[in-house]
């Protein structure tokens, strides 16, 4: 088997990166973390939350302590995917009742690239601004920095009604390369 050789310099320049430059964390941040701990990406977000001193609340992904956590711990920040994104609205829209989601100022998009009219949907929803998401794709051999990003700025752009054919098609896109150089060796 092949492996990945992480620096502890690289995990932490990368921590700081998306603590204070993607994610933006500040310290009034409440971050809601469902990610699985036993990959990377869910072991950075936590530190990297851990690193601007975010409270940051772990659960284990279900739509209903999702919202339930929401409106409890009035989260601030949260990452979410298309399908869990999908399982949240299918939950509120049957359950009977309504949740407080105004604490929420940003969502996360990761997982897969989400088309452009869900990123809509969802942020509509939630009330979130456009500019105040992201996308990151990453992998294994860039952690933690990813390999695209997709900004807030993107994604507001390419949401407005008067945007471009290339704003439009950015948002369905992976985004734009940041800070990656990979290098492919033989064994």
């Amino acid at each position: 088997p092949k492996g990945v050789a992480v620096t502890h310099s690289h995990w932490m320049s990368g921590l700081w990166l998306l603590a204070f430059v993607y994610a933006r964390h500040i310290f009034d941040d409440v971050a809601l973390l469902g990610l699985p701990w036993y990959a990377p990406a869910g072991q950075i977000q936590l530190l990297a939350a851990c690193l601007a001193g975010t409270t940051v609340v772990l659960h284990t992904f279900s739509a209903k302590s999702f919202a339930e956590l929401i409106e409890r711990e009035k989260v601030t920040v949260t990452y979410l995917g298309g399908t869990q994104y999908r399982m949240v609205r299918d939950y509120l829209d049957t359950c009977g009742r309504t949740y407080d989601f105004s604490s929420l100022r940003s969502i996360r998009v990761g997982a897969r690239p989400m088309p452009s009219d869900q990123v809509k949907d969802m942020l509509d929803f939630f009330k979130i601004p456009y500019h105040h998401t992201h996308r990151v794709l990453s992998m294994t051999e860039v952690l933690p920095y990813g390999a695209a990003i997709l900004s807030g700025e993107d994604i507001a752009r390419g949401l407005q009604p008067d945007a471009t054919e290339k704003e439009k098609r950015r948002v369905d896109s992976v985004g734009r390369p940041y800070l990656t150089m990979i290098k492919i060796v033989d064994d």
